[in-house]
């Protein structure tokens, strides 16, 4: 395959893994009651949904944009870093970023749980589907 090829059909990947996310982002979520509790439990639950979903686009070979890409061009040529790590730096760069641009420190304290908790889990849940893929179980 040429180097052509290849990346039109990672163009494709990605620009439809863009459009299933911001569909379910635009669309499914506008549904859910709004959540107005504990800023920390939310930060929580959405690390854990956050890491299981990039580690099902990553491991698929694909991405929903923006950090995504930088990630996934690390990954490419350094492929003995886990996901969850490239993740924990890329955010945690623009995280800290962030900061000196908002000026809000409870808002940067939010943003590296979240990160920490989504890596964590990001890492887990490929860990799971390498597993399964290993053993052949989840049928292609």
């Amino acid at each position: 395959m040429s180097n052509r090829e290849f990346l039109r059909i990672l163009f494709l990947d990605i620009l439809g893994s863009i459009f299933i996310s911001a569909f379910f982002i635009d669309y499914i979520v506008h549904f859910l009651p709004e959540y107005n509790g504990n800023r920390l439990l939310s930060v929580i639950f959405a690390g854990v949904f956050a890491g299981i979903g990039y580690a099902i686009f990553y491991n698929s070979g694909s991405s929903t944009g923006g950090t995504d890409f930088i990630i996934m061009a690390i990954k490419n040529n350094e492929v003995n870093i886990s996901f969850g790590f490239l993740t924990f730096i890329i955010d945690s760069i623009v995280i800290f970023i962030s900061v000196f641009v908002f000026k809000e420190m409870d808002v940067f304290i939010l943003g590296i749980i979240y990160t920490i908790i989504t890596s964590m889990f990001l890492d887990i849940t490929t860990k799971i589907l390498k597993f399964f893929e290993k053993e052949d179980i989840i049928i292609n």
